[in-house]
């Protein structure tokens, strides 16, 4: 399951309420702020007992919580991305699983310029994630808030041919 729990929600409940109900084995977090973190730890260790958090005021909060074991793989992604990318190696019953957790740029509204930047921005987060997947061997999940809603208005001009 991946979630974007908004950073700037201060309520606590209806996160922790979800995650519970979801039944989900592993969830990604996005926009993970200091409060629900803290909840997180306090509330839900006995459901989901591996817990990889990083909260953060602001957008770049993450985190994954699993109800298998759970590690970081100590690999980092290059790039600029909305917070820190999270490699973790996931144990499934024996079966080693890598979760590629990373929340690329928004592209919300803005000046023309500006969203070319972050278009191109985008660009290379994706590229660099088809990289990482192309050189992982094993199995490999990538849950991720690809900020694609009608809020997000990307649009770029056609490769040139």
């Amino acid at each position: 399951m991946t979630y974007n729990v908004l950073w700037y929600n201060q309520r606590i409940e209806p996160g922790i309420e979800s995650f519970r109900d979801s039944d989900a084995d592993v969830i990604a977090i996005y926009e993970l702020n200091l409060t629900l973190g803290d909840a997180i730890r306090n509330s839900l260790s006995d459901v989901y007992p591996y817990q990889i958090l990083d909260p953060q005021q602001g957008v770049k909060g993450a985190g994954v919580i699993s109800r298998f074991p759970l590690e970081p793989t100590g690999e980092k992604l290059s790039g600029e991305w909305m917070g820190e990318p999270q490699l973790l190696k996931l144990d499934l019953n024996g079966t080693q699983i890598t979760i590629l957790h990373a929340h690329p740029f928004a592209s919300k509204l803005s000046s023309p310029a500006r969203m070319q930047e972050i278009i191109q921005a985008r660009e290379q987060q994706a590229k660099t994630i088809r990289e990482y997947a192309q050189s992982h061997s094993g199995p490999l999940i990538v849950p991720m808030d690809l900020n694609a809603t009608p809020h997000s208005t990307a649009q770029s001009k056609p490769a040139h041919t």
